[in-house]
């Protein structure tokens, strides 16, 4: 054989054998902990058409390792915490889940490789034990014994409606703990017990405090019944029953003024000025103030009065959440 064919022989078999060597995927794309310690690091893998895909999915797969269903015993109480057809305090305020971690926020994780190959992106993401374990564990230390004198405090509580808002704000808390114990369960084998128990003690204090709790509402001024409206759908998402009694211990009180102007293109401008006051009638003590006002517009004043109606939920929802969450 001449020079010159041993040597185009040889171009086309390094042309064959070039790609399937470039092709050869890393250990760790079919086995995550390929090259890892076990006992210092979770790891799993992911791939997509692009880089970012391949990052997600890897950063998914690793918070589907803390996935588990935390149930409550809480049943549906509409009958106790006025549910008006649409959903219950345990819907509302997830009393019963099932989750993992979010992976947005997840201390500790990071993906540490990338492969291009057979037209697909691979990622690995890892997560550091030592790391979360001293993270989450600080976030247990640090919320646990403020959330069981809360619950201790609320215990005693009832038809009191600054405590059932009190209550409610608990949930943020108490979902923190339990994403805390999905991974502490993982990566150090806590006992997590006690943590996931304490959704269902607050879910019984909810619906205690829900029970027998009176609010009313008396506005003076309303158009088309539009500030009552917005109150009682804020109440009711809250679990609250807007009761019609005279007897409510606690009472909406205030009123609603609006005007409205022309504006351009045919358009109605409604403005609206919102004063209000909780007070609970048993100690002769106002609660709370509550003051709103702003501009709506729309093609007439029917639709324009439906953004205020629309506008006042959203406003009334914050400012009873700040109220009673102290802020």
């Amino acid at each position: 054989m001449s020079a010159l064919r041993r040597t185009i022989l040889a171009l086309i078999l390094a042309c064959l054998v070039l790609p399937l060597s470039a092709a050869r995927a890393p250990g760790w794309v079919d086995r995550p902990y390929s090259g890892l310690d076990e006992d210092e690091v979770i790891a799993a893998t992911g791939s997509g058409w692009d880089r970012f895909t391949a990052q997600q999915q890897a950063l998914s797969a690793l918070g589907s390792v803390f996935s588990t269903s935390v149930q409550s015993s809480t049943s549906s109480y509409s009958g106790e915490v006025g549910y008006n057809g649409q959903r219950s305090v345990a819907d509302s305020f997830h009393s019963a889940t099932s989750v993992g971690v979010s992976m947005d926020e997840l201390v500790g994780a990071s993906v540490t490789d990338y492969w291009q190959g057979d037209g697909q992106w691979y990622a690995r993401a890892v997560l550091d034990r030592d790391e979360a374990e001293e993270y989450y564990g600080s976030v247990v230390d640090s919320i646990m014994p403020s959330v069981r004198s809360e619950l201790s405090r609320l215990q005693a509580k009832r038809g009191d409606l600054p405590a059932y808002f009190a209550a409610l704000a608990l949930y943020e808390d108490i979902d923190r703990l339990e994403e805390a114990a999905r991974v502490l369960q993982v990566v150090s084998g806590r006992n997590a017990a006690d943590i996931l128990q304490l959704r269902s003690q607050l879910d019984s204090i909810v619906r205690q405090l829900a029970d027998g709790l009176s609010v009313g509402v008396e506005i003076t001024g309303d158009v088309d019944g539009a500030l009552e409206k917005a109150v009682g759908s804020c109440l009711s998402d809250r679990g609250i029953a807007v009761s019609r009694s005279s007897g409510a211990r606690y009472v909406f009180t205030g009123g609603l003024t609006t005007s409205t102007s022309d504006g351009p293109r045919g358009n109605v401008y409604v403005d609206y000025e919102v004063d209000l006051e909780i007070v609970d009638r048993q100690s002769g003590r106002t609660v709370s103030r509550i003051r709103l006002s702003g501009r709506e517009g729309h093609r007439n004043v029917s639709q324009a009065m439906s953004r205020v109606i629309a506008t006042l939920e959203m406003g009334l929802a914050q400012e009873l959440d700040k109220v009673f969450s102290g802020q």
